[in-house]
């Protein structure tokens, strides 16, 4: 599913989409932040709702929503592969 560049029609959907993906990894909202790249406060701000990437930001939604994707797969399969070690 798409993400677009409304932030009060996707809002919701956004936010989950932050909070589901970190939850999965089990880091820290800092350490989810720093692992994806973005500013910390930024990152709190997003995944409470209080802020949202705009259309001219340094990210739009869709580069958000790729980074999320392709840094929480990394972080679990880093996870399994030190969990398979054991």
């Amino acid at each position: 599913m798409p993400f677009y560049h409304d932030p009060y029609e996707k809002r919701a959907e956004f936010m989950e989409f932050l909070k589901n993906n970190r939850e999965a990894t089990g880091l820290s909202k800092r350490d989810f932040a720093n692992l994806i790249g973005i500013n910390p406060p930024t990152y709190f701000n997003w995944e409470k709702g209080n802020n949202f990437p705009r259309y001219k930001s340094q990210y739009t939604i869709e580069q958000v929503v790729e980074m999320v994707r392709e840094k929480t797969k990394e972080c679990l399969v880093s996870q399994r592969m030190e969990g398979g070690a054991d």
